[in-house]
């Protein structure tokens, strides 16, 4: 899943946003159905914030909590799959894959990325 994904995240990283574009986003929460093995997550920040740090979480109907790269998450039966991969071009994206392995209970994927704002940055 990652090796497909990445020319994608790599030509997005390496394209010039457009004004539409223009600003952060918050946390990305991606659903992953019960019985799906993974699924890609990305931000897309612009290439002058300075990407500081991670978190990762997994959550389902029944709780969620802060999950390790290459370790059970607290919500059992499922995983991230090591730490994000960093692509950098006229913007950044940051992007991993999560692993859900429950053939039951569907979870959600959330990667937040901390930054620093580059100059481009106005406040709302």
């Amino acid at each position: 899943m990652a090796a497909a994904a990445r020319p994608g995240l790599r030509a997005l990283a390496s394209s010039a946003p457009s004004a539409a574009e223009a600003g952060y986003a918050g946390p990305v929460t991606a659903p992953v159905p019960a019985g799906s093995a993974c699924a890609v997550v990305a931000i897309v920040l612009p290439g002058d914030a300075r990407f500081i740090g991670y978190r990762y979480e997994a959550l389902d109907g029944w709780g969620g909590g802060d999950c390790v790269a290459d370790q059970p998450c607290t919500v059992g039966e499922s995983r991230w799959l090591g730490h994000p991969t960093i692509e950098r071009g006229e913007r950044t994206v940051i992007w991993a894959t999560f692993a859900n392995a429950s053939r039951d209970r569907a979870r959600r994927a959330r990667l937040t990325a901390y930054f620093r704002p580059g100059a481009s940055w106005r406040a709302p």
